[in-house]
């Protein structure tokens, strides 16, 4: 996953690495990342008319498949653990989400920003 200016090394994910090459693709089709929306014909697996099609296709495949690989993990145990785990996730975004409260009402130094962010990642 070589471009010009810079490598990846392979992370041993599929999915990680085709966005690692799709970026490394777009690097070596053009210098200036602002020429990324311009034409270009695919380079090694990617599919796009754009090295930021390449990229993008590349996210929304490894996001498919990290969509599908829960599912199947969610598929085979049972039900009420299933389940369980589900009220403990949402457990602990309410306290998450008291926690943030509390520690902006203190005024505790921790941008509300950075907080809603990690909510934000974390669902």
């Amino acid at each position: 996953m070589q471009a010009y200016y810079y490598s990846f090394d392979s992370t041993g994910c599929d999915p990680v690495d085709k966005i690692l090459s799709a970026v490394a693709c777009a690097g070596k089709a053009y210098h200036h990342t602002d020429d990324w929306y311009e034409q270009s014909s695919p380079q090694d697996d990617h599919t796009g008319g754009t090295p930021v099609d390449w990229i993008q296709n590349a996210a929304i495949e490894a996001a498919a498949e990290i969509e599908r690989l829960r599912d199947q993990i969610y598929e085979s145990i049972p039900k009420w653990q299933a389940n369980e785990l589900q009220r403990e996730i949402e457990q602990l975004r309410s306290e998450r989400k008291e926690l943030r409260d509390l520690l902006v009402g203190l005024g505790a130094g921790i941008p509300a920003a950075a907080i809603l962010r990690a909510e934000d990642r974390d669902g």
